[in-house]
């Protein structure tokens, strides 16, 4: 049996107790998935939210291809991607992009979502969320 070891969860915020600016943010996690793989871990975890007053990654296809740009053998994995809030061809399509210029390094979790602020800012209505999600995968 193997025995995978991931890192995360990382959503790229900005706090009170660290009032970073989002550059920084980003880059410390170039940073930290090098760190990552060159201290054996198998994987990196990302989270996706969006219209939040931190600034949490809204895009983690976009961060997970840069990870796997800086990277050799670490995985990038989305936990999770807010599938009813994106066009599921573009997911399909930039997932399959990134994997494969990752040589199949990436893992995509999805999930409903639950906060009101992100359905109502994409125009979807929550009560849709489950239909969305089974039409999409």
């Amino acid at each position: 049996m193997t025995i995978r070891i991931g890192l995360g969860v990382f959503g790229m915020q900005a706090v009170p107790q660290r009032p970073d600016h989002h550059v920084k943010l980003y880059r410390d996690l170039l940073e930290d998935a090098e760190l990552a793989e060159s201290i054996g871990f198998d994987s990196i975890w990302l989270s996706e939210h969006h219209f939040w007053f931190d600034g949490y990654c809204p895009a983690d296809l976009a961060a997970a291809g840069a990870i796997l740009g800086r990277t050799t053998t670490l995985g990038v994995g989305t936990a999770v991607m807010l599938l009813p809030m994106h066009s599921v061809q573009k997911v399909a399509d930039d997932a399959a992009v990134i994997s494969r210029l990752g040589e199949g390094r990436l893992s995509l979790g999805v999930a409903l979502g639950y906060r009101d602020p992100e359905f109502d800012g994409f125009g979807i209505r929550r009560k849709d969320r489950g239909k969305l999600m089974d039409a999409m995968l």
